[in-house]
């Protein structure tokens, strides 16, 4: 039956197909990428994507084989190939906006994919209401990174294939789709515990079918975690049983909360960051989609029947009269609770979309450490859809059913909104690392091996959405400049923490370069001699270079003396072109 639906989503109304398709991917574009001509690259960024974008064909291929034989990125090495091949790709289409575009497309394939998966269980009306909650998903709000698009959104795909392939018939597809989910990005991995929710009848053999899914998905699961303990994986062989069991509870628990209580918090957030352009955009947004919304109809949708009252019509009493009542009320009930099956499917994979996300809070509301909430994003906007769909099939007149289809373009206009909010945090972090970058050339031309900057962090700006000039300082330098091989240690830039003076002094007189002191990568964690150190402070985002020595407490320390040009005799690296000369690679 759900083949049936497949090819009768496909095959009939082709036009509204079509429409559907070509708003949902405007929305994703608009809400997502629509100053992405700005964009540049952000935090997690700079570990992989330059250097992919310079490597030669033959040099992307030995770096994917070499993930691959060595389980490398922390035993997911699907993870960083798809990263690497992407990142070359977009690289050829067009530079770094050539890979914001493959980008996109990632991201509204998998919004045209959730179309087509409610469209297939349910119909347009739940299609359409869902597909916008998941182009305008309020609570991930790292679409347009990069790294996130060619790993995270590429593992959301997987899960999305593998419900279609489940929803087919295909297992043995769906299975093997599945476990590339592992191998890529996990946290998606127990949503697809779910799938067998989307299916009915919900009878006996959907018990067992159900049984033998949830043993095959152990099973995979198991695997992937021995094999990651015996390649020394850090993430999961330092991992405490207690620990991950209280940590998944809470998360499962507290992350499904936080999730839905993002779509009124960044309708807020729309609101108070209200400028022309927001503003605009709502105004657009909301005439639109209220228009949307009242052209599918309001006929009865199967899959949202799930209500309170439905515990009324069940006799309760009949379990204790005969075994021949009691299958009759078992069968009621089962009956009754198929019919809201997307409410529950719904809610059982926002719960699940979090059983695996141990390094993060589930609370997290700013920034890639959003990212935590990414899996949540197919349980939420099924809900989201069951919601609204509910009410406009219970709205007995034709003026309520207009209120409810402008609450909700009125919510949906406002993530819409909230898009711009975070794009603008995106072009505005960009322009900060270009002109903090432009600096540092200019103020550090003597350079050398084992040279540590370190930046007082007083005068910088700082963006809300994405980092800006932070952790990730370290790993830029020596892509912006080549420096020669035989440097065991290349100077590095580090981003100081705040009461940095009170920690920096070792019992030997060195500086120390730990969490106390700067925002780093722990791999890049030791101590130095105060003589191979600048020091730049900032105020107002310009930064000066301090000639020393540097007064710490009673104690002065010598810092690294001006010496000849370096650059000139460097060639420039991968970021060069972007970073200092404003073009691409």
């Amino acid at each position: 039956m759900n083949r049936g639906r497949w090819s009768s989503a496909l095959a009939g109304g082709g036009r509204q197909v079509l429409f559907d398709v070509l708003l949902l991917a405007c929305v994703v574009w608009v809400t997502r990428f629509w100053h992405s001509p700005a964009f540049g690259l952000y935090e997690d960024d700079y570990t992989k994507i330059p250097w992919a974008m310079s490597m030669t064909w033959g040099e992307l291929w030995h770096q994917i084989g070499e993930y691959s034989r060595t389980l490398g990125d922390n035993a997911k090495p699907l993870h960083a190939a798809l990263i690497f091949l992407f990142s070359y790709a977009g690289n050829i289409l067009g530079g770094l906006w050539g890979a914001y575009l493959l980008g996109f497309s990632i991201v509204a394939a998998n919004c045209v994919l959730f179309y087509f998966l409610l469209r297939r269980i349910s119909g347009r009306r739940v299609a359409v209401i869902g597909g916008l909650a998941f182009a305008l998903f309020p609570a991930d709000i790292t679409q347009a990174l990069l790294t996130h698009d060619f790993g995270l959104q590429c593992s959301l795909a997987f899960l999305l294939l593998a419900l279609h392939a489940y929803l087919g018939g295909q297992r043995l597809i769906a299975y093997s789709v599945a476990f590339l989910i592992l191998i890529t990005y996990e946290t998606p991995y127990p949503v697809f515990l779910a799938a067998p929710l989307l299916l009915h009848p919900w009878d006996r053999r959907w018990i067992r079918r159900s049984l033998g899914h949830a043993l095959v998905m152990a099973g995979m699961l198991v695997a992937v975690f021995l094999v990651r303990r015996l390649v020394g994986e850090g993430r999961v062989f330092d991992l405490e049983i207690v620990s991950a069991i209280r940590i998944t509870i809470m998360h499962m628990a507290f992350g499904p909360l936080a999730t839905i209580g993002m779509f009124p918090y960044r309708a807020l957030q729309a609101l108070l960051g209200l400028d022309g352009e927001t503003a605009t955009a709502i105004l657009l947004s909301f005439s639109l989609l209220a228009w949307v919304l009242s052209q599918i109809g309001v006929p009865p949708v199967e899959g949202v029947g799930l209500s309170v009252s439905w515990v009324k019509s069940l006799d309760v009493r009949s379990v204790f009269i005969s075994v021949s009542a009691r299958k009759a009320w078992a069968t009621a009930v089962a009956t009754r609770l198929e019919e809201g099956r997307l409410w529950i499917a719904g809610g059982a994979m926002l719960v699940l979309a979090y059983p695996l996300t141990y390094t993060l809070s589930a609370w997290e509301s700013a920034g890639r450490a959003t990212r935590v909430h990414m899996a949540a994003i197919v349980g939420a906007s099924i809900l989201f859809a069951c919601v609204v769909s509910t009410l406009l099939q219970r709205s007995r007149t034709g003026r309520s059913r207009g209120w409810v289809r402008a609450g909700a373009a009125g919510i949906l206009a406002l993530l819409l909104a909230f898009g711009f909010v975070v794009q603008k945090d995106y072009v505005r972090s960009w322009v900060e690392q270009r002109s903090f970058w432009a600096q540092v050339v200019r103020l550090c031309p003597d350079v050398q091996e084992g040279t540590v900057v370190l930046v007082d962090p007083t005068g910088l700006q700082d963006t809300t959405q994405i980092g800006a000039n932070t952790w990730n300082l370290p790993r830029i330098l020596d892509q912006v400049y080549a420096f020669p091989e035989g440097w065991p240690e290349p100077p590095r830039v580090f981003r100081l923490a705040p009461g940095w003076q009170e920690a920096i002094v070792t019992e030997d007189g060195r500086f120390r370069l730990d969490a106390t002191t700067v925002s780093a990568p722990p791999s890049l964690y030791r101590a130095v001699d105060s003589t191979s150190v600048i020091l730049l402070t900032s105020a107002s985002g310009q930064l000066a270079r301090g000639p020393g020595p540097l007064l710490i407490g009673d104690d002065a320390f010598g810092l690294q003396a001006p010496a000849a040009e370096l650059q000139r005799q460097l060639a420039p690296g991968p970021l060069y072109a972007l970073l200092i000369e404003g073009r691409g690679p």
